[in-house]
């Protein structure tokens, strides 16, 4: 899903659009990875009130895209995602850009995400092309649905073409 998010907001940065990408995975985050920055000083620091959001956003190559990594994982059991702080967070973040998108864990393996649906805009699903049961895609609309989310679609990841790609342009 990672991947994904990340082709998108380059996709509309490309297109002149200001995309501040948020990395909200914080039990396996990889954006830092992707446009090569350091994790440290992220979306944890930010929501335990530890840094200014404008010192937290890192460029990219990309002239449009901003990214907020991680930042190092929460102390204990605190869910940053679930904090009181959020919501003026995002408003701060909404300020910030045209688009901010937020690359969170999978829904149904951890509950982190959830609180987060219900805040923003929509939520787009990404599943992987057989591996993700059909049950298991429901339930995590349920899940997203009931927290106040709205579910704009889904992204079908990693589809295999058993016919060369070229019959399927003709059915």
């Amino acid at each position: 899903s990672s991947t994904v998010l990340a082709d998108f907001a380059a996709a509309l940065s490309a297109e002149g659009e200001r995309v501040l990408l948020v990395d909200a995975n914080l039990r396996s985050p990889s954006l830092h990875q992707a446009f090569g920055l350091k994790r440290e000083k992220g979306l944890v620091d930010l929501l335990e009130s530890k840094s200014d959001l404008k010192e937290l956003i890192k460029p990219t190559p990309a002239y449009h895209l901003r990214v907020i990594t991680s930042g190092n994982p929460p102390s204990g059991r605190f869910s940053p995602l679930d904090s009181e702080v959020l919501d003026e967070r995002l408003q701060q973040m909404r300020g910030e850009a045209d688009w901010v998108l937020f690359d969170c864990p999978p829904v149904n393996a951890f509950s982190d995400s959830i609180p987060l649906a219900g805040k923003v805009d929509g939520v787009v699903l990404v599943v992987e092309a057989g591996k993700t049961r059909w049950q298991a895609a429901e339930k995590a609309v349920e899940r997203l649905k009931g927290a106040g989310g709205t579910v704009l679609g889904v992204v079908l990841n990693k589809r295999r073409f058993h016919l060369p790609r070229w019959l399927y342009q003709r059915l």
